[in-house]
This record gives C-alpha cells, structure tokens and sequence, in this order.
C-alpha cells in the first residue's frame, strides 16, 4: 500500500511562499507547476523534465527532487526512484522527510529488498509511531521476508541435490569408464599371453629336443664303450669267434693231439674242423 504524496498537491504553494524571498526562485516555481500539471496527466516524461528544471533553478530544496522521485515509481523505475528518494532525504526535514523514508522503503519492496525496506519502514515508525501505512507495509514486508528467506533455502537445497548428483552421476560415469578400461586391459593382455604362449612352447620344445640328442651323441651305443667307435679289426673278430667256440670232448682231444704235433695254429684247425650241430652237443659240458 503506497502512501499518497501530499507534496503533489501542495508543492506548488510550499514553494510559492519559499520562493517569494528571492526573485531567482520564481522561475524554479513556474517549473514545478508545470510538472504538477503534467503529473496529473499522467504524462510523466514532460512532469520529470519540469521537477529537473526547478532543481538546476532551486538545488538546495528538496521538493523537485522528491517529485522527481515520485515520476520514476510510477514509470517502473524503483531503483531510480529509491536513489531519488535517499537524495532528497538528505535535504527534507519534518514531514517530508518522513514521507521520504515511507516511499524509499516502497521503491525497496518493489525490488524485493526486503531488508531494507523493513529499516526504511522503521524508521518512519520511530519518527511517527502513529504511521499506519508504515505498520501495514512493515509487516507485508516482513512477511515477503520470511517467504524470501524459505524460497532461497529451498532453492540453495535444491541446487545442492542437483550438484550432488550430478557429481554421483559423474562418479558413476567414471568408475563405468575406468571398469571398461580395465576389461579392455586385461582382454588385450589375455591375447597377448595367448600369442606368445604358443611360441613359447615350440621354443621349450625345441630347447629339450636339442638337448635330448646332445645327451644321445653323448651316450655310447649298447654293447659298446668309448673305445668301440672305431671298427673292429680281423684279428679282434677272430678271437671274438674263438672265445665263442664250444668243442665236444672228441674236438678237444683231437686239438690236443694237434697241438702235440706241432700242426697248424689252432685257429686254422678250428677252420678245418666240421662243427657238430646243437643237436649233437651233450647234454652236459665236459
């Protein structure tokens, strides 16, 4: 609820009497006619260029400013209005500047400064207990305070449970991210380890059949030492047969009465002589 300007309807005698002291002043009265009259039209642009005129006129007075203050509200301009309305309280006094303090703490509510619109108002109450419209807005004020003061709670709630997810949902992404990497690590060295192992294998493989044939060259064959590997000469062989030779008891009495007579070497003999067939052996050697 906006506190209607007195000062809109009496400005003009106000400043009428003040002005009267000297005669520069008479020109800022003119102005602020005019812009009474231009403000009750409604044609704020033409009541704003007439308050601007009577301030350069009358700068140590503070009613064309506070009009002045009063076009830009009703244009929508609460910010300029609320720097109008504190550069006129710093010249009003008395009443003015308690309709001051009202209408800067209504250019804050429009802005939803809260806070300070509840000082302003206060400080209308403390120089007028008896302000109603200032009890009213004070507490409409307050009210939109407290409603503030929720949503903002609600929103900063808010605005933590989305970054909350989000970062749980970046923290998922990266753990999907890194758990992928890991089986693509270990599918890529399960098929390294297959490739090589193969190789591996044909290699050890390789390694043990060397070795197995190094161990063979190294080995004499069966029946033979490290002597053998040369060939075995006639004579060797001979007496190889001769130790071999089973005679019956008619053989060896008949190699003894060779060897009594000087006859040819034994082993020639044993050359001439027909050799019986197992079947003729005695049953037990001699």
């Amino acid at each position: 609820m906006l506190k209607p300007n007195p000062y809109l309807f009496k400005f003009s005698l106000i400043m009428i009497l003040l002005l009267n002291i000297t005669a520069c002043a008479q020109a800022g009265a003119k102005d602020v006619a005019q812009g009474n009259q231009a403000f009750q039209r409604q044609d704020y642009a033409k009541a704003l260029d007439s308050y601007q005129a009577a301030q350069k006129a009358a700068p140590d007075i503070a009613e064309p400013i506070y009009n002045a203050a009063n076009v830009q509200y009703q244009q929508g301009t609460y910010d300029l209005a609320q720097a109008r309305a504190e550069q006129a309280l710093k010249k009003a006094t008395g009443p003015m500047a308690e309709n001051t303090r009202f209408n800067m703490g209504n250019s804050y509510f429009k802005l939803q400064k809260y806070d300070k619109a509840i000082e302003a108002y206060k400080e209308v109450l403390w120089q007028n207990p008896h302000a109603e419209d200032a009890k009213h807005n004070l507490e409409l004020a307050q009210k939109m305070l407290t409603e503030q003061q929720q949503q903002q709670q609600e929103q900063q709630n808010k605005d933590n449970k989305d970054n909350k997810d989000s970062e749980d949902s970046q923290d998922q992404q990266n753990k999907d991210s890194q758990d992928q990497q890991n089986k693509d690590q270990q599918a890529s060295d399960q098929q390294k380890s297959d490739k090589d192992k193969p190789k591996d294998d044909k290699s050890s493989q390789s390694e043990q059949e060397k070795q197995t044939e190094k161990d063979k060259q190294k080995q004499p064959q069966a029946g033979q030492s490290g002597d053998d590997k040369k060939p075995p000469d006639d004579k060797s062989q001979q007496t190889s047969q001769v130790q071999t030779v089973r005679l019956t008891a008619e053989q060896a009495r008949q190699l003894l009465e060779s060897v009594a007579r000087n006859a040819q070497s034994l082993q020639q003999y044993l050359q001439q002589q027909p050799m019986d067939s197992p079947a003729d052996q005695p049953k037990e050697d001699w």
